[in-house]
């Protein structure tokens, strides 16, 4: 009377706890026997040690700062001489990436250490070396900008030596690179400069000779002070076009850097336009010598740049976190693995005795459903 005097759920509640006790020996047996299991098992699986390293990607110094254009923020703009060709820092670390990747970098890793028989490879094969050593390494770029690399090993010893070979090499291949990149910006901007050299030695051998035809013509200073300010927009724009070349050669023409340098252009190309022509001759022939001039002024500076950046042999990584051995082990997770191996044999037992409780009424209250249960079983056994 009293239990259906309760409530359903209350009742089942009680019934589960009954069986809960019934069983009590059953489960904490199971339980006890799996966890323990477990625990052997997480002892005697391998260890795994990670040893990580972070770096910082480069500040390298802008060939373009020396330009002094009160009209240009250049400098602030663009960098075409930066390692790898990028110009965030953040593309500078997803460059790096790529060359870590590279299966020029993964075979001289697995040839360092031996990562064949380390892994015990069959057939000696490379590129199963490479995928299992990707699974053993990671290259994250971080929210803080900075660039870092996780590498797990059976030794802790091993995995900061493969972190540090990591950065070493990944210096070695950033540098041949820039120097490459650099010897081309180099000899690009050398021609245009050699091109500048040469116009602005016909531009003083046409002013001269005109001065011994018709002798000395002095310009007024506000037309000098014109001139210069003009020289300023064709210096900029001859700039602009430098680096819009240099652009082209690693960025494509979507970029949002090679749009607004293009862009830049066009402006000043439609003031350049608004310009009156000199009637004077020998003003044209002056206003040609001050852009030629101010334009060779820009351009050295420049030049001297680029040939520094290409005789360059610094390191171009600046490593915040050197790797260093780790004390304890990544892998396995021991608790981890107790804890799910522990609720899993629980949750497996509970069910097990409900289900052959479900079973017993069956038996007990339902006979003919019990016996033709059976007879399936038995023919699913067959």
């Amino acid at each position: 009377m009293e239990n259906e005097i309760l409530p359903k759920n209350k009742r089942d509640l009680i019934y589960f706890l009954v069986l809960l006790s019934k069983w009590k020996k059953y489960i904490v047996i199971t339980v006890l026997g799996i966890t323990t299991l477990a625990i052997i098992i997480s002892l005697l699986l391998p260890k795994w040690y990670q040893s990580s390293g972070t770096l910082l990607p480069p500040k390298n110094p802008n060939p373009f700062s020396a330009l002094g254009l009160s009209s240009s923020n250049i400098s602030k703009q663009l960098n075409p001489l930066r390692s790898l060709g990028t110009m965030l820092p953040n593309q500078d670390l997803y460059s790096y990436i790529a060359i870590l990747k590279s299966r020029n970098l993964m075979e001289r890793v697995i040839n360092k250490f031996d990562l064949i028989n380390v892994y015990g490879i069959k057939n000696n094969s490379m590129s199963d070396a490479i995928e299992e050593l990707k699974e053993n390494v990671e290259f994250k770029v971080t929210e803080e900008g900075t660039l870092q690399i996780n590498v797990i090993d059976k030794r802790p010893l091993r995995a900061a030596e493969m972190v540090d070979y990591y950065f070493s090499t990944l210096d070695e291949l950033n540098r041949n690179l820039s120097a490459l990149e650099a010897r081309s910006n180099r000899e690009f901007i050398e021609q245009r400069t050699n091109q500048n050299i040469e116009n602005l030695n016909k531009a003083e051998e046409e002013i001269k000779i005109f001065q011994e035809k018709y002798s000395f013509i002095a310009i007024p200073e506000q037309t000098s002070s014109s001139m210069s300010g003009i020289a300023e927009l064709f210096t900029l724009k001859t700039i602009k076009e430098l680096e819009l070349q240099i652009l082209k050669k690693t960025v494509s023409g979507d970029n949002p850097r090679y749009k607004a340098t293009a862009l830049e252009i066009f402006e000043l190309d439609k003031k350049l336009k608004n310009i009156p022509e000199l009637g004077n001759q020998y003003l044209k022939l002056y206003r040609e010598y001050i852009i030629q001039k101010k334009l060779h002024e820009t351009l050295v500076p420049i030049l001297e740049q680029a040939k520094i950046e290409e005789n360059r042999d610094t390191p171009t990584l600046l490593i915040l976190d050197k790797p260093v051995p780790a004390e304890k082990a990544k892998l396995p997770r021991k608790k981890i693995i107790v804890i799910i191996f522990f609720f899993i044999s629980l949750i497996s037992s509970i069910t097990f005795i409900i289900i052959v409780d479900h079973i017993e009424k069956i038996r007990s209250e339902q006979p003919g459903y019990f016996q033709q249960l059976a007879k399936y079983w038995s023919l699913f056994k067959k």
